[in-house]
């Protein structure tokens, strides 16, 4: 969307995802699962800070020292920097909701809500699915599509698949496959 800014946090989470989530986990004494979704809730939008009012606040119990020491780590810190830039580059081309001022009887653009963010990745994730649910369609793959990916009955030609998403929507992805043995113990006919 016209940034051309090198992000090295953003950069470094989008390639190596379990390896950051494992060290800010160890660093701030919390769970990875803590971690994805402190990362998750910062991508789009929530506020770190001591308030009781704050979601992130809730999702630490309410731990104020806890807050200040993931507020004061570097990779953190330099993370929530490239967040805020990210977003003033795509929330340029985002809709903005305007609201009649009380007091000046003006109508003033309201800021763009984690709720607008969240609402914004939703539709950008969709786009995608339908792109990938038409390539699978297509090679007569039989697929179960789970949060962010999916399961198939046959091994998928990755470049192919980013090849077609690329075309149908103009995002360059970056996928990856893993082989799963079927289950079959425990299993019983009927």
């Amino acid at each position: 969307m016209g940034n051309d800014v090198w992000m090295p946090s953003i950069d470094d989470y989008l390639t190596n995802k379990e390896t950051v989530r494992a060290l800010l986990a160890f660093r701030l004494n919390i769970s990875e699962k803590k971690v994805k979704g402190l990362i998750n809730a910062l991508l789009c939008g929530a506020k770190l800070g001591c308030n009781t009012q704050f979601s992130l606040t809730a999702m630490f119990d309410n731990d104020f020292a806890l807050i200040k020491k993931i507020k004061s780590d570097a990779y953190i810190a330099t993370l929530r920097e490239e967040i805020k830039e990210m977003w003033s580059y795509i929330e340029a081309d985002m809709p903005r909701k305007k609201k009649m001022s009380e007091k000046t009887k003006k109508m003033r653009l309201l800021a763009i809500s984690s709720r607008d963010r969240w609402s914004l990745y939703f539709r950008l994730e969709c786009e995608v699915r339908v792109a990938v649910c038409s390539y699978l369609a297509k090679k007569d793959i039989k697929y179960f599509y789970e949060h962010d990916g999916f399961s198939a009955n046959k091994e998928i030609d990755i470049v192919e698949l980013n090849q077609h998403v690329l075309e149908r929507t103009g995002y360059d992805l970056t996928f990856s496959s893993a082989i799963n043995e079927p289950i079959t113990e425990g299993l019983e006919t009927v």
